[in-house]
């Protein structure tokens, strides 16, 4: 069975794609760096405030239905 020369390990192919990454970074401008940069803070932020809302929303959600489980005295 002849193998393929094109079929290559993912290591190698993700090690390819880190070194073609870090070989555009270099030729950048220092302002497109810096738009890329606060292009992936912007990015990371939204993140953070999506996963920080949806945990408030579960532990709102979390209480209002253990306070309306609770049998009520009267």
């Amino acid at each position: 069975m002849e193998e393929n020369p094109n079929n290559m390990t993912s290591q190698e192919t993700t090690s390819d794609r880190n070194f073609r990454r870090r070989t555009r970074y270099a030729q950048m401008s220092p302002e497109r760096k810096q738009l890329l940069l606060s292009q992936l803070r912007e990015k990371r932020a939204e993140s953070k405030r999506q996963k920080n809302l949806h945990q408030s929303n579960s532990t709102a959600a979390l209480t209002i239905s253990t306070s309306s489980s609770v049998p009520q005295q009267g």
